[in-house]
């Protein structure tokens, strides 16, 4: 039973429901407001990293890497990457060897692979 007499800050609890502030799903305890996210958030599909998308783009290309990465520098000049920091492109994620892509050297893979005509 639920006392009604009022303390001071604090209210009963058919007011603290009226309220808002404590409110219990009385049909499905499983269904707090918290795990509803999470289910969304597991449901959404997942956006592709810039890696990953350069290694579709590469393999789209049906080039090697290394003839990938020569199409990929050619514009860059002397700014290229070496062969080793490319293959760190397409490593693991967990990989000591992982280079992160960044976004505009994305936008540069795609403007230069799209041009190929042979692009699968």
């Amino acid at each position: 039973m639920h006392s009604t007499t009022a303390r001071p800050g604090h209210r009963p609890r058919d007011a603290q429901e009226f309220a808002g502030i404590s409110r219990r799903l009385k049909n499905n305890p499983d269904q707090h407001p918290t795990t509803i996210t999470m289910m969304v958030s597991m449901n959404t599909k997942k956006q592709q990293t810039t890696n990953e998308r350069l290694r579709a783009l590469v393999e789209a290309s049906g080039l090697t890497q290394a003839e990938a990465l020569a199409l990929f520098n050619k514009p860059l000049g002397p700014a290229g990457y070496s062969f080793d920091y490319w293959k760190g492109f397409f490593c693991d994620p967990t990989s000591k060897r992982f280079k992160p892509l960044r976004p505009d050297l994305l936008a540069h893979a795609e403007k230069v692979f799209a041009r190929l005509p042979n692009a699968r």
